[in-house]
């Protein structure tokens, strides 16, 4: 099993909950109007997209608000992570499966790695739908929701006009949730729908050996 594929490990028990849980999404995600079908319809690709830039380099941010940043920071750079792992978890405040199930991993990695500075991470709303939920707006609860002090950026993607992409459109993620790893080398070692958080521990303890 190369590097990349370990990054994730299928988790069908989890994803069989879920999907038995279709009629529960809206109560227990606590977001009006949002069912598991909305989300399995956003995972579509849009078009001109391409999943993904796993083995190259990672590009620049391009995020219209920030939150939550380190003291005397205005916005941030990729270069601010070089010599760093970071971890990007791009999302939806909409997205049941960002919300159900990235969050909770995403927390589970950032409390592994707390006071180790060499793994950095960052959660994006890349929204492409339900446009007026996902706001900047919903930023701070999402963070506070789930107790995360990371950075937490805001785009809004607009498919209908060129160059307009984002975050998004650089990082050309195809749907939410969307985890990327980039490594010390700036290099994207990681990018997919979900990662498990044992085997993300794993290479992340081996690439900031």
């Amino acid at each position: 099993m190369n590097k990349i594929s370990r990054f994730i490990r299928l988790e069908l028990i989890t994803m069989n909950k879920i999907c038995l849980q279709i009629a529960a999404i809206t109560v227990i995600a606590g977001i009006a109007g949002t069912s598991f079908f909305a989300t399995a319809q956003e995972e579509v690709p849009a078009p001109n997209i391409e999943k993904g830039i796993a083995g190259e380099k990672a590009p620049e941010f391009i995020v219209e608000k920030w939150i939550q940043l380190p003291d005397g920071k205005e916005k941030l750079s990729i270069a601010d992570y070089e010599g760093k792992a970071l971890i990007m978890l791009f999302f939806q405040y909409t997205s049941a499966g960002s919300m159900e199930v990235a969050f909770p991993r995403l927390k589970e990695l950032v409390d592994h790695y707390s006071g180790n500075d060499k793994v950095q991470f960052i959660a994006v709303q890349t929204a492409f739908s339900n446009l007026l939920d996902n706001t900047s707006q919903q930023l701070q609860p999402t963070a506070d929701k789930f107790g995360l002090k990371i950075p937490f950026g805001h785009y809004t993607y607009t498919a209908s006009y060129p160059g307009m992409g984002g975050l998004r459109g650089t990082y050309k993620s195809p749907h939410v949730p969307w985890f990327v790893v980039v490594g010390p080398d700036g290099e994207v070692k990681y990018n997919g729908t979900q990662i498990s958080v044992e085997m993300s521990i794993e290479n992340i303890d081996e690439m900031i050996k």
